[in-house]
This record gives C-alpha cells, sequence and structure tokens, in this order.
C-alpha cells in the first residue's frame, strides 16, 4: 500500500509542477503552451481522481503522515491554482481594456475619415 501513497504523492507533485509552469505560461501569455500544459494537467488529473485519498489515508502505515503529507501539497496546489486564475483575469482584463482602447481608435479614425470625405465633397462642389 505504501508504494501506492507514494505513487500518488508523486502524481500531486507532478500536478504542482505543472500548474507551476502554466502559471508561467500565463505570465508570458504563451497560449500555445498554455493549452498544451492544461491538456497535460487534465490528463493528470484524470488518473490521480481514480484513487481514493481518504482509503488510500486509512490503509497507510502511518496515516497521520500520509494525511499531512497529501494535505502539504493539496493545499499548495490550491493555493497556486488560486494564484492562477487571478493573473488569468488580469491578463483577460488587460486584453478587454486594450480592445476598448483599439475600438475607439477606430471609432475615431472611423469619424475623422467620415469629416474627411464631407470636407472633399464640400471641396468638389466649390
Amino acid at each position: 500500500m505504501e508504494d501506492k501513497i507514494k505513487k500518488v504523492l508523486q502524481g500531486y507533485y507532478k500536478l504542482y509542477e505543472i500548474t507551476e509552469r502554466q502559471h508561467d505560461h500565463i505570465k508570458d501569455e504563451d497560449m500555445d503552451k498554455l493549452a498544451e500544459t492544461i491538456e497535460e494537467r487534465a490528463k493528470l488529473i484524470a488518473e490521480l481522481d481514480s484513487f481514493d485519498l481518504n482509503d488510500l489515508i486509512a490503509k497507510a502505515n502511518d496515516p497521520a503522515t500520509a494525511e499531512s503529507e497529501f494535505t502539504k501539497i493539496l493545499n499548495k496546489l490550491v493555493a497556486l491554482e488560486e494564484k492562477n486564475e487571478k493573473l488569468l483575469a488580469e491578463k483577460h482584463q488587460d486584453n478587454i481594456e486594450d480592445l476598448g482602447k483599439i475600438k475607439q481608435g477606430r471609432k475615431r479614425d472611423a469619424e475623422y475619415g467620415l469629416k474627411q470625405e464631407k470636407a472633399r465633397v464640400i471641396d468638389s462642389k466649390g
């Protein structure tokens, strides 16, 4: 049973490493690598979800230590996931603001273009 606990625990540490890479890709706005990382992460989560942590902990030689180890990595993982969500929301908000500026610029350009067109019409009529 202890080998199984170690395997699952290593899986959660690997998930943490993948989540750290995900954070870097969000920060760098590398959407291709982010998509790959999300896919890799989803596969590992599906694998880890097949294990019943409560059952593994209950059957461990030292349940208290096993529970402590899982709690430690899971808390770190949750904190990093929250950090990633916040960063992603900030990046998304920045993109929305940039898009708003672009739209304002295009509207201004369009209005300027209409004014120029009216001026040409007036000039051509003399």
